[in-house]
């Protein structure tokens, strides 16, 4: 049976999912008849007019303060309004190996063109939750009864938060996520309508914009489609690159008979190569004379995703110190270099995560040069440096130390080394990089 947009106790119990988030295994039912009942009574709730989001509580995310529920009942319901909003308006999540695939692909081949990546900064902070309230009613597509439970959720939101959520979306609610979504689909129309624009991407607040003319031009035309829509742009985060030789984007002479181009002694740099940060990756691409001699892009490891796996290496051989655990080091390294399976009992499913996943585009030059520091090699290097001044100061076994030296991000990659662990063990494993900053 498809199921419609009301919140009828069988609506309801389709939302229960097979995966129980952390916050509700407490008070979650055992089985699917309680589920169903659960549902039941929350249907009599809504339809009397006495429900109300009762589990509600402030959590982090990635540093940031964000919301969770402890009830059942609050995730049946705010699944449902995330499952009503998608289904009405066709939102799909991009994928992130597609959309790095699509950007590598377009970053080879030879015409020239203007690059802009950037991030949208405090981008859930930044939506202003009555605007999408607005939008919901204006375009009719869900139901009243969907809209009136939304801005019941966010009017109970206001009592947590930084920003109380009267200027922002709460993180950590599916929903919030839908929201953006919805929201940011007039800056895609927009952006994608510039002139010269034939690849736009966009991952949550990840933008790549690429057009076949000069890159500050186009830079200036995004950012101020960004401001139209009150949101701000991460400047660390944003690049602006014109990819392909000067005499490109000027000469007016006729294609293969251009003494532009036999004068140009055009060079960005040493090697003639460009890059961009995006999704976790630096992409690096040819570009000045060396564009259409060197169609193909390589993605590696960007500073900043670098900058945090190091400091996660750092923080477990810090908890070694302090608590001379062995095998939660060996497992702590091991996770952050094989290729996960997680037993997921409660639902009997497996969830496969990893360094190969995570770099499943990754692709190196012949040459590392300059770019040396964005390598899985790099990372292993500061592991294993790491690891030697540990050995210094305490009293290994020589299979302790061989044990430990296995551990290696680029033969995980390369080999899909796997290793699985019970979930009790990942919260034992996370638990020394809870505070991290992002």
């Amino acid at each position: 049976m498809k199921p419609t947009q009301d919140f009828t106790a069988q609506n309801l119990f389709f939302m229960k999912g097979r995966r129980i988030p952390e916050s509700l295994r407490a008070r979650a039912p055992r089985s699917a008849d309680e589920w169903l009942e659960l549902a039941r009574d929350t249907e009599a709730q809504i339809v009397q007019g006495s429900f109300r989001f009762s589990g509600l509580f402030a959590s982090s995310a990635s540093g940031k303060p964000a919301l969770s529920t402890a009830s059942p009942a609050d995730a049946l319901v705010l699944r449902k309004i995330n499952d009503n909003i998608r289904r009405a308006y066709g939102i799909r999540q991009a994928q992130r190996s597609a959309s790095v695939r699509l950007a590598r692909t377009a970053l080879s081949e030879w015409p020239p063109k203007g690059v802009v990546s950037l991030d949208l900064k405090s981008c859930f902070e930044s939506i202003t939750p009555k605007r999408v309230i607005d939008k919901l009613r204006d375009d009719a597509r869900v139901s009243s009864q969907t809209v009136q439970l939304l801005e019941m959720f966010l009017s109970q939101a206001t009592r947590f938060g930084a920003n109380m959520y009267t200027r922002g979306l709460p993180r950590g609610i599916l929903v919030s996520s839908t929201l953006a979504e919805l929201y940011l689909t007039a800056l895609d129309e927009k952006i994608k309508s510039l002139t010269g624009v034939y690849v736009y991407i966009r991952y949550v607040d990840d933008i790549l914009v690429i057009a076949s003319r000069e890159a500050n031009q186009l830079a200036r035309e995004v950012f101020g489609a960004v401001n139209d829509q009150d949101l701000q742009i991460n400047r660390a985060k944003s690049r602006v690159v014109d990819v392909g030789c000067k005499c490109d984007f000027t000469c007016n002479h006729p294609i293969g008979q251009c003494p532009c181009r036999d004068a140009c002694k055009c060079t960005i740099n040493g090697d003639n190569l460009d890059f961009i940060d995006y999704l976790g990756y630096r992409l690096i691409f040819g570009t000045g004379q060396k564009t259409a001699s060197y169609q193909k892009c390589h993605a590696m490891v960007a500073p900043r995703k670098a900058k945090k796996i190091k400091k996660r290496v750092a923080l477990s051989i810090h908890s070694y110190k302090q608590k001379a655990d062995f095998e939660l080091l060996e497992d702590r390294l091991r996770y952050l270099t094989s290729n996960l399976t997680i037993d997921q009992t409660l639902t009997k499913r497996t969830l496969r995560s990893g360094i190969s996943h995570t770099f499943d585009q990754y692709h190196e030059p012949d040459d590392l040069g300059r770019f040396a520091d964005c390598s899985l090699a790099s990372l292993d290097r500061f592991a294993r440096t790491k690891l030697r001044l540990l050995f210094a100061k305490r009293n290994f076994s020589y299979m302790e130390r061989r044990r430990l030296r296995r551990n290696s991000f680029k033969h995980g990659h390369a080999n899909f080394h796997r290793a699985s662990f019970q979930r009790e063990r990942i919260d034992q494993i996370k638990e020394c990089w809870i505070d991290e900053v992002r």
